[in-house]
Parts: structure tokens; sequence; C-alpha cells
């Protein structure tokens, strides 16, 4: 670590700006995790007929909470470092948590990519969806995603 570094965070950690916009920021992702969780719980799939839809709609609930989770961690983890004098972060530990979240977020474009595959099989193929499709299809789909 150089004093360079450790002169950097200092002036990062006096200034109250810098601080207000993390702060915000943790709090508009812990609010998204409680949204989705709220959403997730009351909604829930219910508005999906076929279970294989509503499997691969919850892996893409779950996503969507790893993501802002996953957010929100790394902003409380800054807000708590920014108290201490000198104190940096290995970089492949900020590469996989930020890696993590955005995986999630292309994973879970790739599960509604995977259901309107799945629907449009459904409506050219209805008899023969429905002889062939299973939850383990599904769960196998789902965590091919991730």
């Amino acid at each position: 670590m150089s004093v360079e570094q450790c002169e950097h965070l200092r002036q990062l950690s006096e200034h109250f700006e810098y601080q207000a916009v993390i702060a915000v920021k943790f709090v508009l992702c812990a609010m998204g995790a409680c949204a989705i969780s709220y959403q997730w719980y009351k909604l829930g799939v219910r508005f999906l007929v076929h279970d294989n839809t509503k499997i691969i709609f919850c892996v893409y609930y779950a996503l969507h909470l790893c993501t802002v989770l996953v957010f929100a961690i790394i902003f409380l983890f800054e807000l708590i470092r920014l108290r201490y004098v000198c104190f940096v972060i290995q970089f492949r530990t900020v590469l996989l948590s930020k890696g993590i979240a955005i995986s999630a977020v292309f994973a879970a474009h790739y599960v509604i990519l995977i259901i309107s595959i799945e629907r449009v099989y459904s409506a050219l193929f209805p008899a023969h969806f429905e002889m062939n499709s299973n939850k383990a299809v599904a769960f196998f789909l789902s965590i091919s995603t991730v």
C-alpha cells in the first residue's frame, strides 16, 4: 500500500458528499431488495400458467434479488471502509463482487430469453410441448443460466 493511496482514501473519507452518495446508493439497493422480495411474496408466479415457466421465472426473481443484495453489500462495505484511516480492498475482491452482480444481470436477461423460446415452442407445437415438458427440464434450463 502506497502513501499516495492512503492520502487519496483519507481525502475521500473527509468528503461528506461522497459518503452521502454511497449511503443513498446503499439505501436504494436495500429498498430494491425489499421491493423485489415483497413482489415475489405477494404476486409470486401466480399469473403464469405452466409449471416450467413458473420455475424459470422464480430463478429470474432470485437472480435480481442476488444482484441488488450484492450491490447493497458492496456499498455498505464502502461506507464501512471510509471510516478507517487506510483500508484498501484487494482488487480480486472488488472484481469478484462486481462480477457476480453483473453476471446475475446478464443471467436474468438470459432467463427471459429462455421463457420467450419456451413460449414460442409451446405455441407452435402445443401437444408435443405438453407431452414432453416436465419440471426437471425447466430446472435444468434455469440452472444453465447460472
